[in-house]
């Protein structure tokens, strides 16, 4: 039980309301509008929506450390990305990813490992 409230914890990185406290400084950093950004948002969430229905069944297939750690590091890597990112494609990556290995894959984890 402990796990899952650490791995929900962990969640948070890529949950709307810790985009939404950096929402002024993306913005600024690429030059883009508030609908520009909502846009490039949510069509990524689609997407992470989508591929979790793919990659989400690993859970049941490999062991939950491995599964954990590949998620975990691909969190690590996405957050790099958005942090470093000087281009905007190099920025949507990280979103991408923060999105779906953040909130999708450890929130899934988080509730199948309950």
């Amino acid at each position: 039980m402990l796990f899952s409230i650490i791995l929900t914890l962990f969640s948070s990185v890529g949950q709307s309301y810790f985009f939404g406290v950096y929402n002024l400084q993306i913005r600024e950093a690429f030059d883009i509008t508030n609908t520009q950004f909502g846009s490039l948002y949510g069509a990524l969430t689609m997407t992470s929506a989508f591929v979790l229905m793919i990659v989400g069944p690993l859970i049941d297939r490999i062991s939950l450390p491995l599964y954990i750690s590949g998620v975990l590091v691909t969190l690590c890597i996405s957050c790099i990305l958005m942090g470093t990112a000087t281009a905007f494609w190099l920025f949507t990556i990280g979103l991408f990813l923060t999105r779906f290995a953040g909130q999708g894959l450890i929130g899934h984890a988080a509730s199948t490992s309950l």
